[in-house]
């Protein structure tokens, strides 16, 4: 089994990021807890987000929604599915069962409750979208996990490219590769992949 990659400094600055990006920590209320129980919470009202709402990156089948754009087949020793920016996260915790951790804070871009749910490999973050909590961003934490085309943490860049092709924007420090709402980014160090991340379009453009 290869050597576990964990990614700490990336965790730490971005929970920072979530931390900081919507005010104080005395401004707002948030929940965190060691396994994905609810709590109830009172949450300032924030404004809706100014972005259309996706419509070319799900479509709807028997009830399901079904990916348009990239896809990450995530499996726990629960059980296993494909997970995609914009999907309803009530489909993967039916799937997966619970996070190890998970937290929640009042959305900086959206009505509602921002969620963060850290399984042993990966992260799931979602937006609320009226009833429904829908994904905003997956992370991968190690190289334990690939994307389904075969790119992990470790992967070297000429790898990367030829998986993907050179048809990528560099943004932010990332190499974005775009489909159908959706983005899969990839930082590149020392001719490696070192952080991989799966993230809604539509959820970006509304400031998550």
């Amino acid at each position: 089994m290869r050597k576990s990659i964990t990614l700490v400094a990336a965790g730490l600055m971005l929970l920072g990021t979530i931390l900081t990006g919507c005010g104080s920590a005395e401004e707002e209320d948030y929940r965190i807890t060691g396994d994905s129980s609810q709590a109830t919470i009172t949450v300032p009202e924030q404004p809706s987000g100014d972005a259309e709402t996706p419509a070319t990156d799900t479509a709807e089948n028997g009830g399901e929604s079904v990916a348009a754009g990239f896809v990450f087949h995530a499996s726990t020793a629960n059980g296993e599915c494909d997970v995609y920016p914009d999907q309803d996260m009530a489909e993967v915790l039916a799937a997966l069962g619970e996070a190890g951790s998970y937290y929640e804070a009042a959305s900086c871009a959206f009505e509602g409750l921002d969620k963060m749910y850290t399984y042993s490999h990966f992260e799931i973050d979602t937006y609320p979208d009226g009833e429904k909590d829908r994904i905003s961003l997956i992370i991968f934490w190690d190289d334990l996990v690939s994307t389904a085309e075969g790119i992990s943490v470790g992967s070297s860049f000429d790898r990367l490219q030829e998986v993907y092709g050179s048809d990528y924007t560099f943004e932010e420090g990332f190499y974005c590769y775009q489909k159908e709402g959706t983005e899969l980014r990839f930082v590149v160090s020392d001719d490696a992949v070192s952080s991989i991340q799966y993230r809604s379009i539509y959820a970006a453009t509304a400031g998550l």
